[in-house]
């Protein structure tokens, strides 16, 4: 759609947000992103090397809000309508995350920094998937019905990481 993924992610994310921040361990990389109309912020990993735990960790250690709605660089098609559910689905909980055919997908949910020191408790031991503190933290799980409702057909849940998934997400673009 003329744009980068990335960019149509901050596109969406800054209808919703009053900050966003991109993690990444090469941040010159995406000086180009930032606007005038939303701070964007980006930050390095405080734990680097240690993958998206990692990314998680610096998100929530970095952010002006105690909750913070975490995507993925790679999902053109999240929905505004998708965070708001999400976000507000954290309400009372330290994490809000969604299921999609029985699966977590931590990276597009709903974190408090009250996950922080799990978290860090987590890398130190040498765990490196996000699932690995949901047992230590208040969890809400943001079942498919529920997501449904403000995304019927999931597409905020499409990402990109293989040749073929650009392909279909072109086709999707054409067909909106």
């Amino acid at each position: 759609g003329g744009l980068t993924i990335i960019e149509r992610v901050i596109d969406t994310v800054k209808q919703v947000a009053s900050e966003i921040l991109i993690v990444t361990n090469d941040p010159k990389n995406f000086t180009h992103l930032k606007t005038q109309e939303i701070p964007i912020n980006i930050v390095e990993d405080v734990y680097s090397g240690v993958g998206a735990l990692g990314g998680l960790h610096s998100g929530l250690y970095h952010a002006t809000h105690e909750v913070v709605f975490i995507c993925a660089c790679d999902m053109p098609f999240i929905n505004p309508d998708l965070i708001r559910f999400v976000t507000n689905a954290s309400a009372d909980y330290d994490a809000a995350v969604p299921i999609i055919n029985k699966y977590y997908e931590p990276l597009i949910a709903a974190y408090s920094k009250n996950c922080i020191e799990s978290i860090e408790y987590h890398i130190e031991k040498g765990d490196r998937q996000i699932l690995s503190f949901y047992k230590d933290v208040k969890l809400r799980e943001v079942t498919e019905g529920e997501l449904k409702t403000v995304d019927k057909d999931l597409l905020s849940f499409i990402n990109i990481n293989r040749p073929e998934d650009l392909t279909r997400a072109k086709q999707i673009l054409m067909e909106q």
